[in-house]
């Protein structure tokens, strides 16, 4: 059996606080796990749609909570969905034209 150290960003939010400063703080944390455990309901989340997105294009593994059988499972996400609920599409997202560090040129 595994331990992890488990970071709920609900848990972390301050009434009053700004929303967009509050996805900020969460995803530093994100980009520093194991992994994202996705809670039943999240599709309803937008703040849990974005770490979902992020996860997918950091190679972050994306599991399930079942309330049912008290685990995680390995998931894969429709990204193009999630970025449709987002109110984007793949075509849409803006990406820099300049290579990024560690990226191969494919010309």
């Amino acid at each position: 059996m595994h331990s992890a150290e488990v970071f709920n960003p609900a848990e972390q939010r301050v009434p009053g606080d700004d929303w967009a400063l509050y996805m900020r703080h969460d995803i530093c944390w994100l980009t520093v796990s194991d992994m994202l455990v996705l809670l039943p309901g999240w599709e309803t989340s937008r703040g849990a749609m974005i770490e979902t997105f992020l996860a997918s294009v950091l190679n972050i593994p994306i599991y399930i909570w079942s309330l049912t059988d008290r685990q995680m499972f390995p998931t894969e996400i429709d990204i193009q969905s999630v970025l449709e609920s987002l109110g984007t599409s793949l075509g849409s997202v803006r990406v820099p034209k300049r290579q990024l560090v560690g990226e191969q040129s494919h010309e």
